[in-house]
């Protein structure tokens, strides 16, 4: 077992492009230019767990990215749903562009990866893939238990948790959610499949998922299998509805690896 990276060997900035606070991590003593921008569930966080959960990325160089959708915890403006997939593909323009400016220590970063990943957990992983569908530049995507269509699906306590623990962090535009409930927002997958067959997908699923049916990601494995990119599925036995962090488990890890580096 690897010892735990220390803290003070990790850097943390946060920058702000538009409306959107991003949060980055990395070890500048170790970096193989390459960064994994994290899209967190619906009602979430950022981190969706602590960030050294995912700490085996860190040691490897990875720099994890954690962006806060437009109207949600540190960013500013309205939540609209659909305008969390626009504030990924705005972080991860920045990324590529360099010339980060650091809000906390007022510097210029020298912080420009030659390699996006994008992962998202629930809600995070229908981001996270329509996100790459809409970005020439990424190629890699890994959606952990997400939603593929989200028509007919019930949202009564997601709207109760919505209110009763997240009312500030997340300012959702009332039409916007009003559309989002009837299953008329953007935000299906399925409906971006021509794209993503180009891309590089890894669709990870609990098969006793509660939440959301692995049959969303087999569906959509079904859909994209076979053509021009490199299309993975992973369903865990006994595992029920987990977030992005779960690539950080020991022997994902190793399988999202190899993915990466074929």
């Amino acid at each position: 077992m690897a010892l735990h990276i220390n803290e003070t060997d990790v850097q943390y900035n946060r920058i702000k492009t538009g409306n959107v606070l991003t949060e980055f991590y990395y070890t500048p003593s170790s970096t193989n230019n390459a960064a994994i921008v994290f899209c967190y569930g619906i009602p979430s966080h950022p981190f969706d767990r602590f960030p050294f959960g995912l700490e085996s990325y860190l040691r490897q160089g990875y720099m994890l990215a954690y962006p806060h959708y437009e109207g949600t915890f540190g960013s500013d403006g309205l939540c609209t749903i659909e305008n969390a997939v626009d504030s990924v593909v705005m972080t991860t323009r920045a990324l590529f562009a360099g010339g980060l400016y650091d809000l906390l220590s007022e510097k210029h970063l020298n912080i420009k990866p030659q390699r996006v990943v994008l992962a998202g957990g629930s809600f995070g992983g229908s981001v996270a893939l329509i996100a790459a569908a809409k970005s020439d530049g990424i190629k890699d995507v890994i959606s952990v238990a997400g939603p593929i269509d989200y028509g007919g699906m019930s949202f009564s306590r997601l709207a109760s948790r919505l209110r009763k623990a997240y009312k500030k962090e997340w300012d959702i535009n009332p039409l916007a959610w009003k559309t989002f409930l009837q299953g008329r927002a953007d935000i299906n997958p399925i409906d971006y499949v021509g794209k993503l067959k180009k891309k590089n997908t890894y669709l990870i699923h609990g098969e006793v998922d509660p939440v959301v049916s692995a049959d969303h990601s087999i569906r959509l494995h079904k859909r994209l299998r076979n053509n021009l990119g490199k299309h993975r599925i992973l369903i865990e036995p006994n595992i029920g509805h987990v977030g992005c962090h779960y690539i950080g488990t020991e022997h994902v890890h190793k399988l999202v690896e190899s993915w990466l580096e074929e």
